[in-house]
């Protein structure tokens, strides 16, 4: 197998290792559970739900211990994305809430458009968008919050001011990312105390951090946006942007909350049970490459142990979703136009273009009935958390969430790190494109961006929302009521941990936990097949057929490589959280070995 290129814009965040003798945890009937990807953020949560908080408050603190103990993934300077399930009303209630970044005002100027689609804008400013997470914390706890707004930041607040240990995985990601991180003096300052980077097990302060949820938490949350986005803290990143994000473009922000996309699923290919799996749409184009993926799938599921047919199976059909997604998805689209993409007419043609041997790049279809477009590369978020909640009346919140690369753009403003989200555009112009730019740039036409920003959905422009594969998601059963919550971060291949972890519950019968134990494997649109390299530690007896997907994996790679496929060897850092229902009402849950998640049950 082939040690593959990987850049900022396909591959996760570090690997740090894999976690075994990992068990499935029993949660019982009427008891909440709480699972994020740290201790800290886990025992936070599960103490809002002892003070009888519901799972939105929970989730809240969650991402604010988060922002302060895994900096490096999500925090207030970045976006999210939410499903969000509650029926302790008369009527059951579904929803997604959206506080992915936008672009700002300032990509009205052609030369600054110019400038993000020129070479990596990783640590420039100009990478920047506008943050989303506290306007959505504060549409969810208005939606569905029951504690008050500043009880939420009290555990925050404290571990900000008393300090917290750095974990293991903090501390591999300062060391790996320490030269942006040194570019910015609050962030070498914080994170090189005497000019050494931290270590595993080091007491880590964020005074400033403290000062910022205080400002946050001293008022109601729906105030708390407007002290973030029009007050003292939007100066704050205004002038640490240099005015790249204005004051004009943080007022013009507002998460939204709404429907979510929807896919009818049958196990076996029908005739059997209907699930309906929910989960963010319009900006949001993970979850419709996952259900392009499963509908083209559906009837044609490889069976395991996985052999050289199975995974080129999947992959074939990822590579098929990918091509549609690149070429279609960015900015904002219709539910009802992102349903055509899983279309189950439109996928029986495109199922059609699957033979024995690998396609290496396919070509998007025209699901939309507009004419094919153009495919782009598909470059997003992988600085990425994932948490998830039910309490213990059976309300659920399950998020993802996101700076993009690990650190964002390396700045800190406020005790917290800002986004490099605009990356997530499409920045690699035609020469055409690129030439018409650069004339706008001279002649300081600004119509003439805003024309070329129309020529892809993905394209940079201001109030835009980049393209995003998160997907945190609910599946629900005939009774209406979750049968499982789940999401992983990973930028681009969350989409692949999805497919491998719905398959594996809803397919194959495995548990959560043999579920995330199981091998990553999947395709881009890229002419490449992927391996995780980790090596499975099955959970149970039950889970031999997974350990001998492991134990083959060179038989495989030789297999697939033989009918063409060019295939990749990489320790693919999934961070799945997966919930079950069980038939006493209960939930199962199992944590991705590949991360630090900690799962946390409260009666």
């Amino acid at each position: 197998m082939n040690q593959p290129h990987l850049d900022l814009h396909t591959s996760p965040e570090i690997y740090t290792g894999y976690r075994a003798g990992l068990q499935d945890v029993q949660v019982p009937r009427g008891h909440g559970v709480v699972m994020t990807a740290n201790q800290y953020a886990t025992d936070a949560a599960a103490r809002i739900l002892e003070l009888g908080g519901s799972a939105a408050d929970a989730a809240i603190s969650a991402q604010l211990v988060l922002g302060l103990v895994e900096p490096q993934s999500s925090g207030l300077g970045g976006g999210l994305y939410a499903t969000v399930h509650n029926s302790t009303g008369p009527t059951v209630l579904n929803y997604a809430i959206d506080g992915r970044e936008i672009g700002p005002l300032a990509l009205n100027d052609p030369a600054v458009m110019l400038e993000l689609c020129t070479g990596d804008p990783r640590g420039r400013m100009v990478s920047a968008g506008v943050p989303g997470v506290v306007s959505a914390l504060a549409l969810l706890h208005a939606r569905e919050g029951v504690l008050a707004w500043h009880v939420l930041f009290e555990d925050p607040i404290r571990l900000a001011e008393e300090g917290f240990k750095v974990s293991d995985r903090l501390a591999r990601s300062v060391a790996h990312f320490a030269e942006g991180l040194k570019s910015n003096d609050a962030a070498y300052a914080y994170l090189f105390p005497g000019g050494k980077p931290v270590a595993e097990g080091d007491v880590l302060r964020n005074p400033d951090y403290a000062q910022t949820l205080r400002e946050l938490a001293g008022l109601e949350s729906m105030n708390a946006v407007q002290t973030f986005y029009s007050g003292h803290l939007a100066c704050k990143i205004a002038l640490e942007t240099g005015g790249h994000i204005s004051l004009a473009s943080l007022q013009s922000y507002g998460a939204t909350a709404g429907e979510t996309l929807a896919y009818e699923y049958q196990p076996g290919g029908g005739d059997g049970v209907t699930y309906r799996m929910l989960s963010p749409g319009r900006s949001a184009a993970g979850a419709s490459t996952i259900f392009a993926t499963l509908e083209t799938l559906r009837g044609h599921v490889p069976s395991l142990p996985i052999d050289a047919d199975g995974v080129h199976s999947i992959a074939e059909a990822e590579r098929l979703a990918y091509a549609d997604c690149d070429a279609i998805m960015g900015g904002w689209l219709w539910l009802s136009e992102q349903e055509k993409l899983f279309d189950s007419g439109y996928i029986a043609r495109r199922r059609q273009l699957i033979s024995d041997r690998p396609a290496g790049l396919a070509l998007p279809g025209d699901p939309l009935g507009t004419g094919a477009a153009q495919a782009t590369p598909h470059q997003d978020e992988h600085g990425t958390t994932h948490f998830q909640i039910v309490d213990a009346a059976g309300r659920a919140v399950a998020v993802t969430s996101s700076v993009e690369a690990a650190f964002g753009n390396f700045h800190m403003v406020g005790g917290f790190f800002l986004n490099n989200q605009l990356s997530d555009f499409t920045r690699t112009l035609t020469p055409e494109l690129r030439q018409r730019l650069q004339d706008a740039v001279d002649a300081q036409n600004v119509q003439l961006a805003t024309d070329i920003a129309e020529a892809h959905p993905n394209y940079p422009a201001a109030g835009r929302r980049p393209r995003s594969s998160m997907a945190p998601m609910m599946v629900l059963g005939e009774d209406k009521r979750p049968v499982a919550v789940l999401g992983s971060p990973g930028g681009g291949v969350i989409i692949q941990y999805m497919v491998k972890a719905l398959l594996a519950l809803f397919e194959w019968g495995l548990s959560p936990q043999q579920a995330c134990n199981m091998g990553n494997f999947g395709a881009f649109n890229n002419g490449q097949t992927w391996f995780g390299k980790d090596t499975i530690h099955p959970a149970s007896d039950a889970a031999s057929l997974v350990e001998e997907m492991e134990t083959r994996r060179a038989e495989l790679a030789r297999e697939l490589e033989q009918r063409g496929h060019i295939v990749a060897d990489y320790p693919l850092a999934s961070g799945l959280a997966i919930l079950q229902r069980t038939d006493d009402g209960g939930w199962m849950a199992g944590i991705d070995p590949r991360r630090e998640g900690a799962i946390r049950v409260v009666p």
